[in-house]
Order: C-alpha cells, then structure tokens, then sequence
C-alpha cells in the first residue's frame, strides 16, 4: 500500500471494508505476521516445485495501480524461485480475458463498487457463476451465497455475509483481495446538481448548472 498508493488506503477483505453495513473489517480475519520464506519454499517444494516455477501475471495500464501492485508481488515472489512476467493488455482484452477466455495463470484487476454484497460475491464466487473466474467451488460458500440473495431480512443477511467473509479469507482464499484507495472529488461551490457515485462514473455530468 505504501508503494503502491502512497498508504492512501486501506485493506480491504472481499467486501470493500468502507462498506461498514457488509464489510467485515480486517482486524477480524486471522492475522498476518509478515513473510515466512522458508514456509513458503517447503510449500513450494512439498507442490512439487522445489525450484520455483515460472507463471504470467496479466493486467491492463489502464489502471496504474494494477501495474504498480503487481509488480511488488513480482518483487516478492522472486524471493522464493517463482518467476512471474507482467503481460500488458488493453482494457478491452483484459476484461475479454477476465470474462469469457480465463486464459491467464494470474490476472490482476480493479472491482468498482456495487450497492448490494451479492455484488460482490454470487458471481465471483458461486460455483454456478459463469464468472467464477477463480473456479472455485465449495458447498458451504454455495450455500451462504444462495441464502444471501434470498433472505430479505437484513440482520440475517449481515450474519450470512459475514460468515462468508470470514470464510473466504481465512480458509479458502480463492482470490487475493489487497486494499481498497481513497477517491477525491474536487468541486467549486457554484456547481450545482453534480451527484457522485462509487462506481467512478460521470454520467451526472449532464445535470450540472453553474451558479455564478
């Protein structure tokens, strides 16, 4: 984070932890004590690559932070034989990629925000998705998604997110989920109507008036 976005952020679990109505804060996912290359090489070696392995990591320039991150992950692998490359794609071809190919040993991506958990998770991580680009399938997280988009009562919801939050991250782990940045949004006060919106659209753009 201090690399990559100037510590201008904060880590983030499967739901973006600024969602504080579904987001499970970190400080509650099992705790991370650093590095321990010499567990990793034995994992490595009990794999069957005890001389580490070579794999292609592909991202788009379009976000400059899905380059920058990469990279300290390039950084961090070396440590332990893995050898990862970084292929540039176009936007275009890296979401044709992401969606419909999965042609990639990694890829790395930006997630834009979505007003409901189901967002988030049914379509990332059901094994029914036809977006389950990490294929992971898993009876338990299956049952807590199916739950999730059918329950309308909204406490219940919360523990069912919850426990798939806490699930995903400390037993499963299908998709490396990293921090989520800090969004400005520089206006003068004579600009009226201007709405703002997670998703980093400018659609309201047409609605503004100048006050002067």
């Amino acid at each position: 984070m201090e690399t990559t976005i100037f510590g201008d952020g904060v880590l983030s679990g499967y739901i973006p932890v600024a969602d504080e109505t579904w987001g499970v804060p970190v400080s509650e996912f099992e705790p991370y004590s650093g590095p321990d290359l010499d567990r990793a090489r034995s994992l490595l070696a009990e794999a069957g690559y005890p001389d580490g392995f070579e794999c292609v990591m592909k991202a788009s320039p379009q976000y400059a932070f899905d380059l920058s991150n990469g990279q300290i992950m390039q950084q961090q692998l070396a440590a332990i034989g893995v050898n990862m490359k970084i292929e540039q794609l176009e936007w275009g071809n890296l979401l044709d990629t992401y969606r419909s190919t999965r042609d990639f040993d990694l890829l790395n991506i930006i997630l834009t925000y979505s007003p409901d958990p189901d967002g988030y998770m049914y379509d990332l991580l059901h094994s029914a998705s036809t977006t389950n680009h990490a294929g992971i399938a898993d009876p338990q997280l299956d049952d807590l998604l199916e739950r999730g988009r059918t329950t309308v009562d909204l406490e219940e919801r919360k523990k069912i997110y919850r426990e798939a939050q806490l699930l995903l991250e400390n037993d499963l782990c299908p998709i490396l989920t990293t921090f989520e940045y800090n969004q400005y949004w520089p206006a003068q006060p004579y600009v009226m109507d201007y709405k703002t919106i997670p998703s980093i659209s400018r659609i309201y753009m047409r609605d503004i008036w100048l006050d002067k």
